[in-house]
């Protein structure tokens, strides 16, 4: 029996339940079978780029016979989009404002489309602004819509600031993937970062440090005793009495 694997294929191994599969001549030699029995060949293979949104006809034939079957299998388009997320500070204090970073990449085989990350920003951070180098994120659903990637990356940058609510607790931040329109072969589709939020106010220090450098300033002294100065108004004042009572 002839069963060749079709091109676009990869041939990765063969299991016979009875006889044995050349994989050179792409014939099985099945040998004797009893009025009523079977037997089985697993070929296992994976589709290439090459055959992605075609369909995949695969013919067996019994040798010197015209007894020929078909399986007919269509292959879909198939990516890999991964998520990574960092973050610019880990150990932020309540009102230091930081960034996370999060971003897609797609490495292939196929390109990607319709990609959508769903990134909330957790609770007790204030959501100051976003930056992306590709799609548009919208603060109030969480939804980055990147669009399509060929084979690269598109980054979300997001920035935000602590605030006095999670002083003293560690925040985690979670990006998932959420939607593509290809079949995407990364089993996990989502990134975590975490920080540890500081109890102490940013603001708070910085004024504290300069009140306290603003009372710390001494006195300019001036390099004139006060002494000496009183004595030479004195001086001043009475040299002018006496002028008066000469005239």
């Amino acid at each position: 029996m002839t069963d060749g694997i079709p091109a676009g294929l990869t041939f990765n191994g063969a299991t016979a339940s009875q006889g044995s599969y050349n994989h050179s001549t792409e014939v099985w030699n099945v040998q004797t079978l009893a009025s009523g029995a079977s037997a089985t060949l697993e070929l296992f293979v994976t589709p290439t780029a090459n055959v992605a949104d075609t369909t995949v006809i695969k013919n067996v034939t019994l040798l010197n016979t015209n007894d020929t079957v078909s399986a007919i299998v269509s292959v879909p388009s198939s990516v890999n989009v991964v998520l990574n997320s960092t973050t610019s500070n880990s150990s932020p204090n309540v009102g230091e404002a930081f960034n996370y970073t999060i971003t897609a990449t797609n490495n292939g085989p196929d390109t990607a489309t319709g990609i959508q990350v769903k990134d909330v920003i957790p609770a007790g951070l204030t959501f100051n602004g976003s930056a992306t180098t590709q799609g548009t994120y919208n603060s109030t659903t969480g939804i980055w819509n990147v669009g399509t990637l060929v084979n690269g990356s598109a980054t979300l940058v997001l920035f935000v600031t602590p605030t006095s609510s999670v002083a003293g607790t560690t925040v985690t931040n979670i990006a998932t993937l959420t939607a593509v329109n290809q079949l995407n072969l990364v089993t996990s589709p989502f990134t975590t970062v975490s920080i540890n939020i500081l109890g102490n106010s940013a603001i708070n220090n910085s004024t504290s440090t300069l009140n306290a450098e603003t009372t710390k300033i001494p006195l300019q002294h001036t390099g004139v005793p006060i002494a000496g100065f009183i004595l030479a108004i004195l001086m001043i004042v009475s040299g002018s009495i006496i002028t008066k009572l000469k005239r």
